[in-house]
């Protein structure tokens, strides 16, 4: 979730970086809990790329494609490889710089970052526009949040702040925690939070203290920079930082299941190179089966689908 180049480049000749901050995964809470059903498209659907294809702020209805309904939907976890194929596209907050992204019901919640311009907010899905907003204070650098029994939990990068909140926005209480914070999501039961490097912290909901971890491996390597986080039924999507993969875990035994190229939605002009524009922010609607994509300062937030390749 950094922005600065030393600290990537550090992190990368060492292999084991550091950041947690945020698939097609539930990190969004499922607010009765129930585990929900992993969508595919089967065929490519017709897309028009151009953001413009959304909402405006200024416009008040959505276009017509929008509501379209999956073209086929399979249980049970993601296996293999899949491109991430957009069914649809809205408008999305040039200045935000996204750290976390969560439905609750058919709202969306996100969680911005920088010093002095970190927040968390929610957003109407559909114009991009800000609904409400609280400021975090100017020495916290906001991460991944994600929603526990009717409270928004936030993290910050280097900080060790943990900020809980209402579904009104207003601080509650905080906790502490010891290292970096990049993402978080709930599976229902834990907190799963990465740091940036290739492991994985679960946390007790109640307290934040942690009870578990879990290293990421693939093809018997560890998978570093592991950055925003969506909890989806029995697996753990992640974002990997300053790339367009997205990898889907299985949290029990830190097995990278499936991988997500999702190159195809980065808006031209923002250069991969730049992990100031790095794809960030796993969304998925419980309500609808829908998974929602955008990045870091992205002018379009994605409905997508994840098709075989």
């Amino acid at each position: 979730m950094k922005f600065s180049p030393l600290l990537i480049g550090l992190a990368l000749l060492a292999g084991a970086c550091s950041d947690v901050a945020d698939t097609t995964a539930i990190d969004e809470l499922d607010i009765d809990g129930e585990p929900s059903t992993t969508l595919l498209l089967e065929d490519p659907p017709e897309v028009n790329p151009d953001p413009d294809n959304g909402v405006s702020a200024e416009d008040g209805d959505p276009p017509p494609d929008t509501a379209a309904e999956p073209a086929a939907t399979l249980p049970g976890p993601l296996q293999g490889t899949y491109v991430a194929s957009p069914i649809a596209s809205f408008p999305h907050d040039t200045e935000a710089y996204t750290q976390g992204l969560e439905f609750v019901g058919d709202r969306l919640l996100e969680s911005t970052g920088l010093y002095g311009e970190s927040d968390r907010r929610w957003v109407d899905p559909r114009t991009g526009a800000v609904e409400s907003s609280v400021p975090l204070d100017g020495e916290l650098f906001g991460e991944g949040l994600t929603v526990v029994n009717g409270t928004i939990v936030q993290i910050t990068w280097q900080e060790e702040q943990a900020i809980v909140s209402d579904l009104d926005l207003n601080e509650v209480r905080r906790f502490t925690y010891r290292g970096e914070g990049w993402g978080l999501c709930f599976d229902g039961s834990r907190l799963i939070m990465s740091d940036g490097s290739a492991r994985l912290t679960f946390r007790d909901p109640d307290t934040f203290e942690p009870v578990g971890t879990v290293e990421v491996i693939r093809d018997g390597e560890p998978v570093q920079l592991l950055n925003e986080l969506e909890c989806v039924g029995s697996q753990v999507f992640a974002n990997i930082y300053t790339s367009d993969e997205i990898v889907v875990i299985n949290p029990e035994t830190g097995a990278v299941d499936a991988s997500i190229d999702g190159s195809a939605l980065r808006p031209p002009g923002l250069p991969i190179s730049d992990a100031n524009f790095a794809l960030n922010g796993i969304a998925y609607r419980t309500d609808t089966g829908q998974f929602f994509l955008t990045g870091k300062l992205w002018p379009v937030l994605y409905e997508v689908a994840f098709l075989p390749s």
